[in-house]
């Protein structure tokens, strides 16, 4: 560790005393053969159901969790030729830069764990792109960009959380998509399609946005302009700020939905757009949530006049389902986290894990939970123990520490089936260099003081003798 007061090394421990509930497994055995494409392709549907990513091409083994070099993700999905990607290892990829997918890729994590980090991935006018079985845990810019007219793109079975601006964008005239079985969580803005209130090449975005769950999200789930947007059978949990905004004549079906505890259901009015949007809301279930009604239904097109799908009720049983399958199978912990001001202003996170801080100094905490796969898996209440003798509850917490040193914070999270999930981490609490400048600043005058007043006292007595 360097000698310099001012630097500080910190590492995060997390620990579980108690696990959460086992996750039901899907399509946990996986081998790269003809019947586990089509298992996968058997999921299509919505607007992105004619993507076929690199079905028609060969088989490429991910080996290596590095950026980038042969057996990487990024020498793999950034090649010309069409390929099926599937890995070989498992853990966390971080990306020093964005990685740009070519068309004809499926990015196939369904026989390992593997989490994207630092920087996503880029679709620029590319086609049949298929993303499964990912998780996009904590980088700059978007998680996943789709953009300048990319097509038949199917994002499926992904995990998102804490990105610096988007998690899923799609804009610049990008169409046929489908964003199906997906978690979101601890984020701000989920899911753009339609950047500009002049880019009318966006009234050509066509997006199925079905069976994913939004979790304590804060708005754009999503937020439309211009274009067609299903949203059919999702669960929207506690979305802080809005559910779903369209503006610039934006078309959305919402149909078989369930909000529950949100407010602001629908906005047709958003960030200074000169025109609505419309919805046409069928069959949603609200629970401690806001009433919300259609919006201009008869401009919003219908379903079956684009494909065919299966809607099922919005129910408690819809609810259970989502909450056990959607996103990515393998287990995610609770963790502490650092809440950075306006983070996301400057296309970084809203939450860090670097938690030092200078002395006299606040920090503000946040328990970063995934969502829940069962009732019994609900969170309670959480509990917070900094260190020091501080304590306090909830889930984003404040706290300034008086002494300079390392502290263990634990944060109690208590499940509705009364088993306790335990995270910690360590705080380190410093010095500022120019603090200590300015001690010893003062120190060397006061003592230059003291040395002056004894001089003049001597030179005063020695007048007198």
């Amino acid at each position: 560790m360097s000698p310099r007061i001012d630097w500080v090394a910190v590492i995060i421990v997390i620990s579980i005393m108690l696990p959460l509930s086992s996750i039901p497994t899907i399509n946990q055995l996986y081998n790269a053969s003809a019947s586990s494409f089509s298992d996968l392709l058997s999921d299509r549907i919505g607007f992105g159901q004619d993507s076929i990513g690199g079905l028609h091409g060969d088989v490429y083994y991910v080996t290596t969790l590095a950026d980038s070099g042969p057996g990487s993700l990024r020498y793999a999905a950034e090649r010309p030729e069409p390929l099926w990607i599937v890995f070989r290892v498992s853990g966390v990829i971080t990306l020093r830069s964005p990685i740009r997918v070519s068309s004809y890729k499926t990015i196939d994590g369904r026989n390992a764990s593997i989490t994207i980090t630092g920087n996503g991935l880029v679709l620029d006018g590319v086609s049949h792109v298929i993303l499964a079985y990912l998780r996009f845990d904590t980088g700059d810019g978007d998680a996943v960009q789709i953009i300048n007219g990319a097509h038949d793109i199917w994002v499926h079975h992904c995990d998102f959380v804490n990105w610096g601006d988007g998690l899923i964008d799609i804009t610049r005239g990008a169409t046929n998509i489908t964003v199906s079985w997906c978690r979101f969580w601890s984020h701000n803005k989920v899911m753009l399609i339609g950047a500009d209130p002049s880019d009318v090449m966006d009234e050509a975005i066509q997006v199925t946005i079905h069976h994913n769950f939004f979790y304590e999200t804060i708005q754009r789930h999503p937020r439309l302009r211009f274009g067609k947007v299903d949203v059919y059978n999702n669960y929207y949990y506690r979305c802080q700020s809005y559910c779903i905004g369209s503006t610039m004549h934006g078309r959305v079906l919402a149909e078989a939905n369930i909000f529950e505890e949100c407010v602001n259901i629908f906005r047709s009015s958003l960030g200074g757009d000169p025109e609505g949007g419309y919805i046409k809301l069928l069959g949603n279930l609200f629970i401690s949530s806001e009433l919300c009604e259609s919006v201009n239904p008869e401009k919003v097109f219908r379903r079956e006049d684009y494909y065919e799908a299966f809607i099922e009720p919005a129910s408690d049983e819809l609810k259970l389902k989502i909450m056990a399958y959607a996103g990515c199978p393998s287990p995610v912990n609770p963790r502490i986290m650092r809440r950075v001001p306006d983070g996301e202003k400057s296309g970084h996170p809203m939450y860090v894990a670097e938690l030092a801080i200078p002395l006299g100094e606040s920090i503000t905490l946040y328990a970063d939970i995934p969502p829940p796969r069962s009732l019994s898996e609900w969170v309670e209440s959480i509990e917070w123990d900094f260190g020091d003798g501080g304590r306090s509850s909830g889930k984003t917490v404040e706290h300034t520490y008086g002494m300079p040193g390392s502290y263990t914070v634990k944060a109690s999270v208590k499940l509705r089936s009364g088993a306790i999930a335990t995270a910690t981490a360590t705080v380190n609490v410093y010095i500022r260099m120019e603090l200590i400048a300015g001690i010893a600043l003062a120190s060397i005058i006061a003592a230059s003081s003291i040395i002056l007043l004894k001089r003049r006292k001597l030179g005063s007595l020695a007048r007198l003798a």
